[in-house]
């Protein structure tokens, strides 16, 4: 099955299917290493979408993956922001009072290293901020190397680490951004 096949059907198995989106100019835009326009793929996502996160992350992470009912429970809950990247990926986030984490974001493996990731983050950052979240914090295994890239590019810096923190016994970085103050408007 191409990719392309693969990543519709998971958007299939949806309470209520995402909609249409333009796959190959898209991932042709993507390739040519044009990141126009990432924002136009990213949606805000609740608790009917749970399958098609679960399905995403499952395929990003299949040590870990969360299931459908991990991703509705979270997704009702107060505070909790799913985005969702249309070509393949997903972002959780939680905002409590003045403070974020990002709970998960994961792209299918077939995807990454084209904008994606950076893409939700950015958005998830600018969400977070846009509820009164002045800082956000996350947690990334030690292992991963891209992801810690991608972090400290958008400005995230080391404060703390959690032994064992994954399923697998890795340990996690535990790493923070300050985020811009929004004015009301």
């Amino acid at each position: 099955m191409a990719a392309a096949g693969r990543r519709a059907a998971l958007y299939r198995s949806a309470a209520r299917p995402a909609a249409p989106w333009r796959v190959a100019a898209t991932a042709a835009r993507v390739e040519r290493g044009v990141l126009n326009d990432l924002a136009a793929s990213i949606q805000s996502v609740g608790p009917t979408y749970a399958a098609v996160l679960a399905a995403i992350h499952a395929a990003a992470f299949p040590e870990e993956p969360w299931g459908a009912a991990a991703f509705q429970t979270q997704l009702e809950m107060h505070g909790v922001v799913g985005l969702l990247d249309k070509r393949g990926g997903l972002l959780v986030l939680r905002v409590t009072a003045d403070e974020a984490e990002i709970l998960t974001i994961g792209v299918l493996p077939s995807l990454r290293r084209r904008g994606l990731a950076r893409g939700l983050l950015h958005a998830g950052l600018a969400r977070a901020s846009g509820l009164g979240a002045t800082s956000i914090f996350l947690e990334v295994d030690m292992g991963n190397r891209a992801a810690q890239a991608l972090y400290a590019k958008s400005g995230f810096s080391e404060v703390g680490r959690r032994k064992r923190y994954y399923a697998n016994g890795a340990d996690a970085l535990v790493l923070r951004l300050e985020l811009p103050s929004v004015s009301p408007a």
